[in-house]
């Protein structure tokens, strides 16, 4: 990472620089979240242009010019319109002429924040499920190098009995393993998107632009989830349901207590009192 980028005379998270991954910082970018609304509009287009709404023309214009982002600009209108939405659109808008007053058609500004936030949850959780994967592929290796290495066990800090360092280490990688296991559950069962749905999550404003049974507010959703690649949530209101950041936190706090346990272990373990294990340190 270039930290000649980084302003240090500004508040800076750890996770700008010293930790989190490249790949995470920049799926919570201000770039990236701005290209997902580029992209829920580019996908209401998309189903729009489908019903007969917006021209080819207009989509071939948005299409051309989805990429096409000026943050600087972007900052520059908000500041005057006091709405990070409309500050979007509007630049936007001043690419696709063709097709600026047919952007965010039928939708409602949660409409596009909620459901970017959810593709950069699926995409987040991916790179997690990842780690987790690397982690517990580690922790097999060494489990089986050292399943017969014997070692002593305690309780409450207490000499104990025998152990080994595998099967001291196959208690941290079950942990790690039921981290995945719920995760998993989490991504496949509850992670779903808002859609399209509007102000309250009736989806009254589509209704009314379609008003033909051939596109009905069923198919509107239908093709949201196609061309989103994630499911939407039955009912909504102007957010999707809040519970599934709880879960989503859950999870990842569940992650956090299985490193706890293992780097805590690890620093008892490697004290003088203890004396089993070294800290290993780099040569430079």
């Amino acid at each position: 990472m270039d930290y000649h980028q980084l302003d240090f005379s500004n508040y800076l998270s750890p996770f700008s620089w010293r930790y989190g991954s490249k790949e995470m910082r920049y799926l919570f970018s201000e770039k990236n979240k701005l290209l997902l609304w580029r992209k829920l509009w580019l996908t209401l287009a998309k189903i729009q242009y489908q019903a007969k709404l917006i021209s080819k023309e207009e989509l071939e214009d948005l299409e051309k010019n989805e990429k096409n982002l000026d943050i600087q600009k972007i900052l520059a209108i908000e500041k005057e319109v006091k709405h990070d939405i409309v500050a979007a659109v509007k630049e936007y808008g001043q690419k696709a002429k063709q097709a600026a007053g047919k952007i965010h058609l039928g939708a409602t500004s949660m409409d596009i924040t909620d459901n970017a936030d959810i593709l950069r949850i699926k995409e987040g959780l991916i790179i997690i499920k990842t780690k987790l994967k690397e982690i517990l592929s580690l922790l097999s290796e060494k489990m089986k190098k050292h399943a017969s290495v014997p070692c002593l066990g305690y309780t409450h800090l207490q000499p104990a009995e025998p152990t080994t360092i595998g099967y001291r280490l196959a208690f941290y990688a079950q942990d790690f393993f039921n981290d995945l296991k719920l995760l998993s559950v989490i991504e496949k069962d509850f992670l779903k998107a808002k859609g399209f749905r509007g102000a309250v999550g009736t989806g009254a404003s589509h209704k009314r632009l379609l008003d033909k049974k051939e596109f009905s507010k069923d198919w509107f959703d239908k093709m949201t989830e196609k061309f989103l690649g994630i499911k939407l949530f039955p009912i909504v209101s102007q957010v999707y349901p809040r519970k599934l950041d709880y879960l989503i936190l859950v999870a990842l706090s569940s992650i956090g207590q299985s490193a706890a346990k293992f780097t805590t272990d690890l620093r008892l373990l490697q004290s003088p009192f203890f004396g089993e294990w070294q800290e290993p340190f780099s040569k430079t």
